[in-house]
């Protein structure tokens, strides 16, 4: 075996092993909002249905004896998302390397995958308040419900009070709320006020120091979600309000799907002084599946 030869033969077992690596880290590291909704992988084609959805079917009452038979006819409705297809590369000079005497695989690798739990995140924020494709063909066209917003000036302004109203919406829309996951995604000027209230702190109210630990307990069946999130200015140039919409909603309101999950590749670019080419790449597309298990509160901070 000649020295080319055996170049070849390491740069290739480098390439394998770092590949190895990138898909550690995606199976290891997750997205903060990943785990909150439905997943689907290994979709194909440029629309996908992720529920066929089915109307409400009613009985009547008889009357009488040999009475017609009661037909009902059950709405059907369809919802549908869309890839969105990301990939980028980054390339490792040899030159780099020995000038600044340290490999940056590791760095290149974190940052990476952190672009990916971002584009996750994003997608699902985007379409949760996006109009979703509908229809038997994906050629209608839902808005978010605006009967599901508690908003910013809501008769029970604190958080807590907002946050039964929004479980009490959930049940006045027929949702099973006992037997869903429920999750509220709060940014961290509403945490601020999350932490505030008493009803929440108080060991009066709670078998734990709530506040000791890293994450949130739940309240009410509430799963806290963080998040980070740009306020909306809903106000004018010389009143402007800055309004946080917090997406509450049930884990089967929402629906990921992954066409293409993340991939990587390795390789030696000879056209680049053999510079190290890594190059990733992942199509995903998320959508509301039922208005009625997602809603949005609204915060002025």
């Amino acid at each position: 075996m000649n020295g080319a030869e055996y170049s070849q033969i390491e740069m290739h077992e480098v390439a394998l092993k770092y590949a190895n690596t990138l898909k550690l880290l995606a199976q290891q590291t997750t997205s903060k909002l990943e785990s909150c909704v439905m997943v689907e992988s290994g979709l194909s084609g440029k629309t996908v249905s992720p529920v066929d959805q089915l109307g409400t079917f009613t009985t009547r009452t008889r009357t009488g004896r040999f009475e017609d038979t009661h037909i009902v006819d059950i709405a059907r409705t369809r919802r549908w998302y869309e890839p969105v297809f990301k990939d980028g590369a980054y390339l490792i000079d040899n030159w780099d390397k020995i000038r600044m005497d340290v490999s940056p695989e590791d760095g290149v690798a974190l940052a990476i995958m952190a672009a990916y739990k971002r584009d996750i995140d994003a997608e699902i924020m985007r379409a949760f308040y996006a109009a979703n494709k509908t229809g038997k063909d994906a050629t209608g066209s839902t808005a978010f419900d605006s009967d599901n917003v508690i908003a910013a000036t809501a008769a029970d302004s604190d958080i807590l009070g907002k946050i039964d109203l929004a479980v009490a919406k959930l049940q006045q829309n027929d949702v099973d709320f006992e037997n869903e996951e429920v999750f509220f995604v709060v940014p961290p000027a509403v945490e601020r006020e999350l932490k505030e209230a008493g009803y929440y702190v108080s060991s009066d109210y709670q078998n734990d120091k709530v506040l000791t630990g890293k994450k949130l307990s739940p309240y009410a069946g509430v799963n806290f979600i963080r998040y980070n999130f740009a306020a909306v200015n809903t106000g004018t140039t010389e009143n402007p309000v800055n309004v946080y919409k917090c997406p509450f909603f049930c884990k089967s309101g929402m629906a990921l799907g992954k066409w293409l999950d993340f991939q990587t590749k390795v390789s030696e670019r000879d056209d680049l002084s053999y510079a190290k080419q890594i190059y990733a790449a992942y199509a995903i597309g998320a959508t509301r599946t039922e208005e009625k298990k997602c809603l949005s509160i609204e915060f002025a901070a």
